[in-house]
């Protein structure tokens, strides 16, 4: 296998170059007072009676991690 070249070898291997990206820096934004900033989660999961999908929206303060809210359905729409 090493004959034809199959095996990979460490001085095989070609660096490559990696492109200067933004990364983000912080994944939560500041916030200073309670309901300043909201996070919206959507989770779905499987419902076996129904043989089907369902979803989850969750709406949370991101500074107190409270839970102010759910609502649950087959299909949510952006409007």
């Amino acid at each position: 296998m090493g004959e034809e070249g199959l095996l990979n070898k460490a001085s095989d291997k070609v660096k490559q170059k990696r492109n200067k990206r933004n990364w983000v820096k912080e994944l939560v934004p500041p916030a200073k007072i309670a309901f300043d900033y909201l996070e919206f989660d959507i989770k779905y999961f499987y419902v076996a009676g129904q043989n089907r999908n369902a979803l989850l929206l969750s709406v949370i303060d991101v500074k107190t991690r409270w839970l102010l809210g759910q609502f649950m359905a087959w299909e949510i729409k952006h409007q």
